[in-house]
């Protein structure tokens, strides 16, 4: 198989990686907004099950190869302060969505705000755990791969 020469310097590569950096979380957070908007609207799951998917496998995809090369974030490192801080912030937002789109779809907690409230407040404590333990293990093994390529490397 005959390789494909590429056109560009290295200072170009770099700009076009930073471009399709840029465009890659606009799709992301473009496909997030439409799914929650989706789901607020009360569509069924049929109409952006395709979307869902596909953002979905974006997500998986970046954590994975992210995680295969050692990286963690470009403004943090993998500590339980920051898991901690993620995780609340990731809680609170889930949860006010998961409020808000209970309230505006189910009749049942239009008419019982505490119900609505107690069932908020469950949900947003089991997204708080399950946030923080998916997030402690990504960063184990976060900092593991970053010392087995460390040591990869140095030899």
């Amino acid at each position: 198989m005959k390789k494909i020469k590429k056109v560009v310097d290295e200072r170009q590569e770099l700009e076009i990686l930073k471009v399709e950096h840029l465009g890659f979380w606009i799709m992301f957070w473009l496909l997030f907004i439409s799914i929650i908007v989706k789901t607020t609207m009360g569509m069924p799951f049929k109409q952006f099950g395709v979307e869902f998917g596909v953002f979905m496998i974006g997500c998986i995809f970046t954590i994975i190869a992210s995680l295969r090369k050692g990286a963690w974030d470009y403004y943090t490192k993998p500590c339980i302060k920051t898991y901690l801080l993620y995780s609340i912030v990731s809680t609170i937002i889930v949860g006010v969505l998961f409020g808000v789109i209970r309230y505006l779809t189910m009749d049942y907690f239009r008419n019982n705000i505490q119900y609505l409230i107690i069932a908020t407040c469950i949900f947003s404590l089991s997204i708080f755990v399950l946030v923080f333990i998916a997030l402690y293990l990504t960063g184990q093994y976060a900092i593991k791969r970053q010392k087995q390529l460390e040591k990869k490397y140095k030899d």
